[in-house]
């Protein structure tokens, strides 16, 4: 497995492949999250043509074991299943939080980023409730991909900013790989 944290958006484009080739079925025990490029890359060994990566089951079932360690220590982070049901919104909020900076041939540069209104992305993140906007953000700023200054105002409507750190910047580019 890739350990690249790819799984993390499970509805986006995660799998599970049964462990063993022979029985065992489609139990918890039996099964091993990853993401779709690990996938292609399961028992696609080709003696005839060397290429590709053969995996034996025991590798293959080691590798989950140390990735669920890894979750259970802490080491990896979870999120929950609303949350990973938002992919394409985590996105566009992060995304909305920077610009490219470019030379004069459109290489990138740098980033530029500012505060951005809360208000404002709460209202303007398509398929997506202010509420769970919330949800997002929340996860967001308790991982650092993000600072935040969010308030409720005198009549209890909520503002501030947003600011996207460096740590977010390579959050989002990661996550489109």
């Amino acid at each position: 497995m890739c350990t690249l944290w790819k799984v993390l958006w499970y509805t986006h484009g995660a799998s599970s492949h049964q462990a063993t080739r022979d029985g065992g079925g489609d139990t918890f025990e039996n099964c091993i999250p990853l993401c779709l490029d690990c996938h292609a890359d399961v028992r696609t060994y080709n003696p005839h043509h060397p290429k590709g990566t053969k995996y034996s089951e025991a590798e293959l079932i080691e590798r989950r074991d140390i990735f669920y360690k890894e979750i259970e220590d802490g080491r990896r982070t979870s999120i929950s299943k609303a949350l990973a049901e938002h992919f394409e919104e985590t996105q566009t909020i992060l995304r909305k939080l920077f610009r490219e900076v470019k030379d004069a041939i459109g290489a990138v540069q740098g980033y530029k980023t500012s505060l951005y209104s809360y208000g404002d992305l709460r209202e303007n993140v398509p398929n997506c409730t202010p509420e769970q906007v919330d949800e997002i953000v929340k996860w967001l700023s308790e991982h650092r991909y993000v600072v935040t200054d969010i308030r409720k105002d005198s009549h209890g409507v909520i503002v501030g900013s947003i600011k996207i750190t460096q740590e977010g910047l390579e959050f989002y580019y990661d996550s489109l790989k």
